[in-house]
């Protein structure tokens, strides 16, 4: 180890040598880290090779040379703030994954012709081993360059993985650290039974004389494009990268610099490597770098360990959220248009079921009033024969002497009731002509008395004063009062005592007419059809009554009303306007 720091001091003091000769004035300043994970020949082949040339090629920059232990990679970046760094192709791998480091250029030995394929391991056993394959070596002690060496010992683990857990394969781990005795002098002094070298450094001893050739064999080897064994696949050499916050003008000039840097009497150049895929794999499967498992289970260290799995699993749950949040607004956006729609379509069936009872109403209210004009054309004569035949009969028996008692007055109730008879004629007479109407100021009183005159029905309870004047047509009020009454009297006769009441009530503009009866409850859907063309809750009705007494009632400036009364019965209201004495 200290002849190391020797070499390692004596290269950076030959470096800041040439930079402080370049220039002593002040220039921007560019530091660049190295991670020691090194042979020693690197240092001489190539790093110092590599920064000589960049002083020489960038005079206008003042190069800091730091070295960055592996150990603390993060503590020393923070510390010394590199622009640039230069590690093995495990590390670079770790650093872009964690500080978003960016290739410049990747070493390529002349030795190989593809930049992303240079550097292996080789596991080696004396000749005369028992050890023939790398299988049989489970359980022995190896003999390692530096736990922390990418082809010295990162890439052999690789291939144990093939085995198992790696860490557990071998007993035992022992490591030179780059100082004697080294792997093969471990292996020779049997401290160790198997030993571990980069691809082409047993060739390399052999061709300096430190091994003789067919000392050692190569477990599981393979030939490659390098020319040497090797048991493992091969990687990409050391990387030159730059860390974010690097301006894009000096990581331009220093990749330019690196990538035209002469080969003549080195062993390599600086070229860049477009495959990292291999590497990523391999510190995945020995779970480091990016991919080492968390030790301390703290929140930050859990947090930077899973962030991106976390940060993926929160929006997709963001999503998942979103998804039934739209998904049921949707699903009740729907739901509430399939009922919106529902019902309008009961609505339209409804008003259309309703708009053709209307069309057959008016279509049979057009029938009866061409049977109604036709009957009281006809009937008009027979009646008016009937007046005759009873005049000539009044004529007769006063010519006999026995006009009085009983005969007079049957005689006088039928004249009465073809005078009636014959003004109700001529008012279906005068509808179906379109005479003007009859208007005339009348008591409510003597029109609800005249009723009751014709009435025989004792039920009837009449509180009507007088004093209650219309101005009306008295002979459709009359109607309506009679209709009232033949409705209520209808429904009374179903209860065992039967009442009827006919008041009226005085409002500060109207007169309110109440025909009252207890009959039976009706029920909710019955009462919304009162009044409608063709209703009629009598087996014999034709249901036209309260539609023609609802026209009457509007046509003489009122209108009629009906509430249903709390334990059973009707109450069918007339209101019209009270007549004022100019």
């Amino acid at each position: 180890m200290p002849a190391i720091k020797t070499i390692k001091t004596f290269v950076l003091a030959a470096v800041f040598m040439l930079a402080a000769a370049a220039d002593a004035c002040a220039k921007p300043s560019v530091t660049i880290g190295l991670i020691d994970t090194f042979a020693p020949d690197f240092y001489i082949y190539t790093y110092s090779p590599t920064i000589d040339h960049l002083i020489k090629s960038l005079p206008e920059f003042d190069f800091r040379i730091v070295e960055i232990n592996p150990e603390r990679v993060d503590e020393d970046i923070r510390k010394f703030e590199p622009g640039f760094i230069v590690s093995s192709a495990s590390t670079y791998v770790s650093l872009m994954e964690s500080k978003g480091a960016h290739q410049v250029a990747t070493r390529e030995p002349k030795s190989s012709p593809d930049v992303s394929h240079t550097v292996a391991s080789a596991f080696i056993v004396p000749t005369s081993s028992e050890i023939k394959e790398l299988s049989d070596a489970k359980g022995k002690v190896v003999a390692v360059t530096s736990a922390d060496s990418f082809p010295g010992w990162l890439i052999a683990k690789g291939e144990l993985a093939r085995f198992g857990n790696p860490e557990k394969f071998f007993r035992r781990v022992v490591e030179s650290h780059h100082l004697y005795p080294d792997v093969v002098a471990l292996i020779r002094a049997e401290a160790a039974e198997i030993g571990v070298l980069a691809a082409c450094e047993l060739e390399n001893l052999i061709i300096s004389g430190a091994v003789r050739p067919g000392e050692f064999r190569v477990l599981n080897e393979s030939k490659s494009h390098l020319g040497c064994a090797k048991s493992t696949d091969l990687y990409p050499d050391a990387v030159f990268s730059s860390l974010p916050g690097v301006p894009s003008s000096i990581s331009r000039k220093v990749a330019v610099a690196l990538l035209t840097m002469p080969d003549e009497g080195q062993d390599f150049q600086w070229t860049v490597a477009n495959d990292f895929v291999p590497t990523y794999q391999l510190l995945r499967k020995l779970e480091i770098g990016p991919f080492k498992p968390v030790s301390i289970w703290s929140l930050d260290a859990f947090l930077a360990h899973y962030r991106y799995p976390l940060l993926i699993g929160f929006l997709l749950l963001a999503l998942w959220v979103l998804h039934s949040i739209y998904i049921n607004w949707l699903v009740k956006k729907r739901t509430a248009q399939l009922r919106y729609a529902l019902v309008e379509m009961e609505r339209f069936h409804r008003e259309a079921q309703e708009n053709k009872i209307k069309v057959d109403s008016m279509e049979r209210m057009s029938i009866v009033s061409q049977l109604s004009s036709m009957f009281a054309h006809e009937i008009k004569q027979p009646i008016t024969n009937i007046s005759y035949y009873a005049g000539s009969l009044v004529m007769f028996l006063r010519r006999k002497g026995m006009l009085e008692g009983p005969a007079k007055e049957i005689i006088d109730a039928i004249q009465s009731e073809v005078e009636r008879s014959s003004g109700i004629i001529e008012h279906v007479r005068s509808y179906a002509k379109a005479r003007k109407k009859t208007v005339e100021v009348c008591d409510l009183k003597d029109i609800v008395d005249r009723v009751l005159r014709y009435s025989r029905d004792i039920k009837i309870v009449s509180t009507v004063k007088k004093g209650c004047e219309i101005q009306a047509d008295p002979f459709e009020i009359e109607f309506i009062v009679v209709n009232f009454i033949k409705n209520a009297s209808a429904a009374a006769s179903a209860v065992r005592r039967p009442k009827i009441l006919i008041k009226v009530e005085e409002e500060p503009e109207r007169w309110r007419l109440s025909v009252i009866d207890n009959g039976p409850e009706i029920s909710d859907e019955d009462f919304l059809k009162i009044g409608q063309i063709g209703y009629s809750s009598k087996e014999d009705g034709l249901g036209w009554g309260l539609a023609i007494a609802s026209a009457m009632a509007e046509s003489n400036g009122g209108h009629l009303e009906f509430r249903k009364v709390k334990g059973g019965g009707l109450e069918a209201v007339l209101l019209l306007s009270k007549y004022r004495k100019e």
